[in-house]
């Protein structure tokens, strides 16, 4: 004859957890599988049955050519001068709520390849756009290879 367990509070956390032995693991694997007509034994059609009626679509992926390197994402912001890309800075870190932005200074619209001219630590980068030639500042980060490329 078998006793109660001494332990009740450990046989609650185990039947919680599905880690106690039993009968209902076994129940639980057979139960939602579907038979040869692509339906469950509750009479549901699968999602994974053979021709369900729902496909699964992907996610959309934003394809950007790889010779698009070194780039200027949509939303950086491009400068004439040092000047302004400080002067924004510096309103940024006042944080009293949305600033205009400083004369000569833009947001790019769509990615835009430039060719990095000089770099001033800590966080600005002096860029020529390629497709009209105007020299600029950016506070965008420009690693010397794309993301995602290994170090050789």
């Amino acid at each position: 004859m078998r006793t109660a367990p001494r332990r009740p509070g450990l046989t609650l956390a185990l039947l919680a957890c599905g880690l106690a032995a039993g009968p209902a693991p076994a129940l639980a694997q057979t139960a939602g599988t579907p038979d040869a007509s692509g339906r469950s034994h509750h009479g549901r059609q699968s999602r994974d049955a053979p021709g369900s009626a729902t496909p699964r679509a992907k996610p959309a992926e934003v394809k950007i050519p790889p010779d698009l390197w070194p780039r200027l994402d949509r939303g950086a912001l491009f400068c004439a001068s040092l000047d302004g890309l400080k002067a924004r800075a510096e309103a940024l870190a006042q944080d009293s709520g949305p600033q205009p932005l400083p004369p000569g200074c833009r947001p790019i619209g769509q990615p835009t390849k430039v060719t990095v001219v000089d770099r001033v630590p800590p966080a600005a980068a002096q860029v020529r756009v390629d497709a009209t030639r105007e020299i600029g500042w950016t506070d965008a980060w420009l690693p010397e290879k794309p993301p995602g490329t290994a170090a050789r």
